[in-house]
């Protein structure tokens, strides 16, 4: 006796139920397709550019005063923020601008306006030991300083680049930031050309010592007395 199954109940059964094959084969096809598009969202969504904020070296300061130009419990805020751009794609990325915004003292949309980036009076410096060490910024250039430390809106393909950006907000009131020990609460957005967008979120450390500040950022006081470096608003 031949052990080798025979096909034709299989063959019967496929000729007797010739509408619900054909269904099924619509099925799968169907779900390829539908797979076939997640497999492709998801690869577009792992290769869109990524933006990080490193709150171990961004810092803000904070001015208060008791009343200005006829408003009281004013609060002028420096953020200086080191942001880090990730290009995951095999392509070139350009961006188009930065923004931030802060938590206020509001109870509804507790989220500021967006502000755009203030120039930089100077390059940034740490001191580490008896030296201090210049660091990047994002698009500006000093008269001083080498050019490789300004960093420029293109991006290479799989590469990261990352930079100090300052944003300053005078406000009143309940718009004022909200403070806690872990510092202010900051997001900040980066647009690029394509049309994508990136965020990131995190607490920004406040310093106190206003020597401190002006040693990070060299001229930094003189730069915030004037008030056009203050509440540059995204559209």
């Amino acid at each position: 006796m031949d052990p080798t199954p025979s096909p034709t109940p299989i063959l019967n059964w496929l000729e007797d139920h010739r509408t619900a094959v054909d269904l099924a084969k619509w099925v799968l096809l169907l779900l390829a397709a539908w797979l076939g598009g997640v497999f492709r969202f998801f690869g577009r969504y792992t290769r869109r550019p990524r933006l990080k904020i490193k709150p171990i070296i961004s810092r803000c300061f904070i001015e208060e005063f008791d009343e200005f130009n006829g408003r009281t419990d004013c609060a002028r805020v420096a953020f200086l923020v080191d942001v880090w751009v990730i290009n995951r794609s095999s392509e070139k990325i350009v961006i188009e601008d930065f923004r931030c915004s802060y938590v206020t003292n509001r109870f509804w949309l507790r989220w500021s306006r967006n502000l755009h980036p203030a120039t930089l009076p100077n390059q940034p410096r740490v001191t580490m030991g008896g030296a201090a060490k210049l660091m990047p910024v994002w698009f500006s250039h000093f008269q001083e300083g080498p050019s490789h430390l300004t960093v420029e809106a293109s991006i290479e393909p799989k590469e990261a680049c990352g930079g100090y950006l300052l944003f300053v907000s005078f406000t009143y009131g309940s718009w004022n930031p909200r403070t806690s020990s872990k510092g202010l609460r900051l997001r900040v957005t980066g647009r690029f050309t394509t049309g994508a967008r990136a965020t990131s979120v995190a607490w920004i450390p406040k310093m106190q010592d206003k020597e401190k500040f002006e040693h990070l950022v060299p001229g930094i006081f003189d730069q915030l007395a004037h008030e056009s470096s203050w509440n540059i608003f995204a559209d």
